[in-house]
């Protein structure tokens, strides 16, 4: 239980980090980049460099390079890729987060059963350990500290209840 414990919580770290990384990739996505400078003087932007100030036509074609991203121009809206990349990060965020959700629940559900199993061991053995030794009656906190002891022997597992019981508490 202690090992499965250990690696959920090992599981959430590296999920935290991952998705950490994730938010901040998007949020460099939404930084907005300055424009290019114009180029001529028109108030049109060509649709191959996606400067302003000149048109990309067949008659008179345009000679820089053609952009490559939206890091380059600044006009994100010139780029569909840019908008499928957002849209495929948010929704891997969102992925992120349902899967630390879950691990954390699964997290919450070991320690319920921990602190659960707990209890019903001391529930369980207290009679049995009044039963062997009559001074448990009168000295609850060694009653109590014999309890733990054995919890940690048992490893939490209740023992059978045996007719040599008082030989195996």
């Amino acid at each position: 239980m202690e090992n499965r414990r250990r690696k959920v919580e090992d599981q959430i770290c590296e999920n935290q980090q991952e998705l950490q990384e994730m938010e901040v990739h998007l949020e460099s996505m939404k930084i907005n980049v300055a424009e290019l400078p114009t180029i001529g003087k028109q108030k049109v932007t060509c649709s191959n460099c996606h400067h302003r100030g000149h048109r990309n036509s067949q008659l008179q074609p345009c000679a820089l390079e053609k952009c490559s991203s939206y890091t380059y121009c600044g006009l994100k809206d010139k780029h569909p890729e840019y908008f499928t990349e957002m849209n495929k990060f948010k929704s891997a965020v969102n992925k992120k987060k349902d899967v630390l959700k879950q691990l954390n629940s699964e997290l919450e559900g070991i320690n319920n059963f921990q602190s659960q199993s707990e209890y019903n061991f001391i529930k369980a053995l207290t009679p049995r350990m009044m039963k062997v030794n009559i001074e448990y009656k009168f000295n609850r906190p060694k009653l109590l500290r014999d309890v733990r002891i054995l919890r940690k022997y048992f490893s939490c597992k209740i023992p059978e209840e045996t007719t040599n019981d008082a030989e195996q508490l």
